[in-house]
């Protein structure tokens, strides 16, 4: 069986000679192409693979709160942190103060998608802003617990 070796940039310059003598297919050779030019970007922003993605964090909180998680969420972004939130619709979407979940009647599936992100992220960063922690978050946060994710507050509890 053949094994696929990534070549080199200076493997790259001379890319047919290289796919002729490796004998493998260009589609191969372009994926294998595009992964080390990516590598090779990400080096020259002084990252590595590690701190380009250093941790995948989870945001829980009160939907009430969607402008600080946005900025929360930018914040973390530009530290090179993945971020998944709750979904963020424009106040004027649910026309009111009442949970677009609830209106909608899929706040139990929302909920349930919130929990598939809290398995898919490295910890969890409560927004409790004001002190504030609503039912739906304290439930985000005791299945976050339950599976051994490491919780964070934004306003460390006393």
């Amino acid at each position: 069986m053949l094994q696929l070796t990534e070549p080199t940039l200076e493997q790259i310059k001379a890319e047919e000679t290289f796919v002729n003598k490796q004998r493998i297919s260009p589609i191969a050779y372009y994926v294998a192409k595009a992964r080390l030019e990516e590598r090779e970007k990400i080096k020259k922003r002084g990252l590595t693979r590690l701190s380009a993605g250093k941790t995948i964090i989870c945001l829980c909180g009160s939907t009430r709160f969607n402008y600080q998680m946005l900025l929360k969420q930018w914040e973390l972004t530009k530290q090179g942190h993945i971020v998944l939130s709750w979904c963020s619709l424009p106040d004027s979407y649910a026309g009111g103060g009442d949970h677009i979940g609830d209106l909608e009647g899929v706040k139990q599936i929302v909920d349930e998608v919130h929990k598939r992100k809290i398995d898919l992220c490295n910890e969890v960063l409560v927004l409790n802003i004001d002190g504030y922690i609503g039912n739906s978050t304290r439930s985000e946060i005791n299945y976050a617990l339950e599976h051994n994710k490491p919780v964070r507050y934004l306003i460390e509890k006393s």
